[in-house]
């Protein structure tokens, strides 16, 4: 019996099958998905400690001038004498000179602006006048704050700030976490005017650790606006 010999296109053609009935005999590999990355929810909860820089107003109440003729007479014709028509007045009209004015003789003269320049003796001031002093202000804080799973971030924090004399305060703070957003309220005391506190402020959290923001608070007949920047622990 003649044998044809085998070409390689031939041995090609039957090995075909095999091949094919082997690859469809294994199983379907997974597809493996790199890890997720998740990133955990910045939270407030810490001690922080910073330093602060701003303005701080006060507001002074100072007498304006003295009480003189112009206002005696003003006052006078005003209210009357009321229950002393004999009351005496001295008017100081310098040099020495000075004149006695009876409340009756009061009712019956005209006022005159140049009478501003003559003070009653023995009265005090006519008025009193306000005015603003502002100050550069420096200052020290600490704290610590805790956040709930609500949101709601309390706290409490001491602070001393140096304007035109030492402010040094106690306060607590109630918040609300808007991720690395904090607006917050504060109130507490300041002992060196031995005035009741209070204020606002908002501070966002630059990384974990570093925290920038600003507070405006009020206590007293002073109000103050700051920078601040702190690290946390």
């Amino acid at each position: 019996m003649r044998k044809l010999p085998l070409t390689p296109a031939a041995l090609a053609l039957l090995a075909a099958p095999a091949v094919a009935a082997s690859l469809d005999a294994l199983p379907p590999q997974p597809v493996v998905l790199p890890p997720m990355q998740v990133t955990a929810p910045y939270s407030w909860t810490g001690p922080y400690a910073g330093i602060s820089a701003g303005t701080t107003r006060t507001r002074h109440t100072r007498e304006a001038h003295p009480y003189t003729k112009y206002d005696l007479i003003e006052d006078v014709h005003a209210n009357g004498c009321g229950d002393d028509p004999w009351r005496l007045y001295e008017v100081d009209y310098g040099g020495g000179n000075i004149s006695t004015m009876g409340c009756s003789y009061i009712l019956g003269i005209d006022n005159s602006e140049d009478y501003r320049a003559f003070p009653v003796v023995g009265e005090g001031a006519a008025g009193s006048e306000t005015a603003r002093s502002s100050h550069a202000t420096r200052g020290l804080f600490a704290g610590y704050r805790h956040q709930f799973g609500t949101g709601v971030v309390l706290g409490a924090e001491a602070a001393w700030h140096r304007a035109e004399t030492d402010q040094i305060e106690a306060k607590a703070q109630a918040g609300w976490a808007l991720g690395r957003v904090l607006p917050f309220a504060t109130a507490g005391w300041e002992f060196e005017s031995g005035e009741a506190l209070y204020g606002v402020g908002i501070d966002y959290g630059l990384t974990n650790r570093w925290i920038v923001g600003t507070e405006y608070a009020r206590f007293g007949d002073s109000d103050r606006l700051t920078a601040r920047i702190a690290v946390r622990f």
